[in-house]
This record gives C-alpha cells, structure tokens and sequence, in this order.
C-alpha cells in the first residue's frame, strides 16, 4: 500500500495563506475606514447645507443681522471640515489601493505554491498507480508461474519454461 501524500512545502503554503488572510483583514479594515470617512464627509455636507439655509434665514430676516457672523464662522469651520474630510478620505483611498495590490501579490504567491502542490500531487498518483500496476504484474506473474509448475507436476517431468524462457521448476 502506499503512503500517504505528503507536501514537502505545506509550511510554505501554510504561510502563503496565512500571509493572505492578513493582506485581506487589512484591506478590510481600510474599507471600512474609508465608509466611515465617506459617511463623516456626508455629514458634513449636509451640516453645511443647513448651515447655508440658516445664513439665508439670518440675511431675510430683519433684526438678525448680527448672527451673521456667527453663521459665517460656523460654516468656515464646517468647510475646514469637508477639506479635511476629503483630503483623509484620498490618503485612505491610496492605502487602499496599496493594500489591494499587497493581496494581490500575497495571492499570486499563493497560487504558485498550490501550482507546485497539485503538480507534485499528480506526479504522486502517477507513482502510486505505477507501483500498484507492478505489484500487479509481479502477481500475475508468480500465479502464471505456479500454473506451470503445477501443470508440470501433473503431466510429467518435462522441464517447464516460463514466458521469459526461465526454467521453472
């Protein structure tokens, strides 16, 4: 019977594998980095949308005129905000795009090795089919030499050649 397969570079696939799950749980983490960002800048604009509804109130209205520059200060801050917020959001999204390509290399490296692990798997099989096909042939060739020698027992002394001209006795 033959023994089972083995891999030689299991520990090295281990790891590839390993190594890609990492680079996924970072992407990951980026991503989610990124919404949150995207759901602040959201947020921000709509505050600003407001804040520009109430400068408008404040200017119709007579009498409120010395909110205005509250309002205005208010919404400079609220724009800082939203420069920020966009400038934040582009870093995150350029290490995402570093994180993107660190899986990809981090797979690709995976790939190779399991290439190597199906192929060295093949070639396995093909051993163990040529062995098992031997063993098979070494059978069949002791019964066919058995029934000469048996054959030749019961019809006479007459020496017995087998298929490869080998006396049997």
């Amino acid at each position: 019977m033959a023994k089972r397969f083995q891999f030689p570079l299991q520990t090295l696939l281990r790891q590839r594998e390993l190594m890609e799950e990492r680079r996924k749980r970072e992407l990951a983490e980026i991503l989610r980095q990124i919404d949150e960002e995207r759901l602040r800048l959201e947020d921000f604009r709509k505050e600003r949308e407001a804040v520009q509804d109430d400068l408008n109130t404040v200017y119709r209205e007579v009498g409120r005129f010395h909110e205005v520059g509250d309002v205005m200060r208010y919404m400079a801050t609220v724009d800082r905000e939203i420069h920020l917020s966009g400038e934040r959001l582009r870093a995150l999204e350029a290490e995402a795009d570093k994180r993107r390509m660190a899986l990809v290399v981090a797979q690709r490296e995976r790939r190779v090795v399991e290439l190597v692990k199906e192929r060295k798997f093949e070639e396995w099989k093909h051993e163990v089919a040529r062995e098992e096909q031997k063993r098979v042939d070494d059978m069949a060739i002791r019964a066919h030499d058995r029934a000469l020698r048996e054959a030749a027992l019961e019809g006479g002394d007459a020496p017995v050649q087998n298929d490869a001209g080998a006396k049997v006795e």
